[in-house]
């Protein structure tokens, strides 16, 4: 409650990160949402939330106007979240930083984070969806929808289940990613085809 009160008054403070801290989410989203709000970075992490409580953060995070980092990891966000995340991208579509990693989200629950909440950004420049069980469902979605996103610079996918499928299609699709310096793979079991995306590369892309 104090730290609240400290953000609620703070103009200066532009990053804020969270980890296993019990956190009165009406409160934090008044702050973050309040006339003098400066906070540009959020960073959530293992928080202990009820289901009530995860859909009232990003209900509350669409109207967080300032905020160009959004990082919200291991909070147990699954299937049931992927339209209320579209809609709160969608409504703060200037998010430059977007995590997801260590969630339980899937291929179907992408497909409308990425249709129906990214694809009205123009500014995102990494995105993290790592330790989320998406498969060659998501990959496919992601891929597609990713050709429109000309300002994206790190992509990470580590353990995502992608198998030779979804990494063949990430081959085709990463020529249409000319600005994507960095992708993170890792943890997918598709060394086997690491050359076919080396060879899919740009001089400056790295894999």
């Amino acid at each position: 409650t104090a730290m609240v009160q400290k953000l609620h008054k703070s103009r200066r403070l532009r990053s804020l990160a969270l980890e296993k801290v019990p956190m009165p989410v009406p409160r934090l989203i008044s702050a973050l949402q309040h006339k003098n709000a400066s906070l540009s970075e959020l960073c959530l992490k293992r928080m202990d939330l009820t289901e009530g409580q995860r859909n009232d953060l990003i209900n509350g995070l669409a109207d967080c106007k300032t905020l160009l980092k959004i990082k919200l990891e291991d909070l147990s966000l699954n299937e049931h979240h992927g339209h209320p995340i579209a809609a709160m991208l969608a409504r703060n579509a200037h998010v430059q930083e977007l995590s997801l990693a260590r969630n339980q989200l899937n291929g179907e629950a992408i497909e409308t984070i990425v249709h129906q909440g990214l694809s009205c950004n123009t500014t995102l420049q990494a995105l993290d969806l790592s330790h989320n069980a998406i498969g060659d469902e998501g990959i496919l979605c992601l891929t597609e929808a990713l050709k429109s996103i000309t300002t994206l610079k790190t992509l990470s996918l580590m353990r995502c289940g992608m198998s030779s499928l979804g990494c063949e299609e990430l081959a085709r699709g990463i020529a249409h990613f000319p600005t994507v310096q960095c992708l993170r793979l890792d943890g997918n079991g598709i060394e086997e085809y690491a050359e076919i995306l080396k060879d899919s590369l740009a001089g400056d892309q790295t894999v």
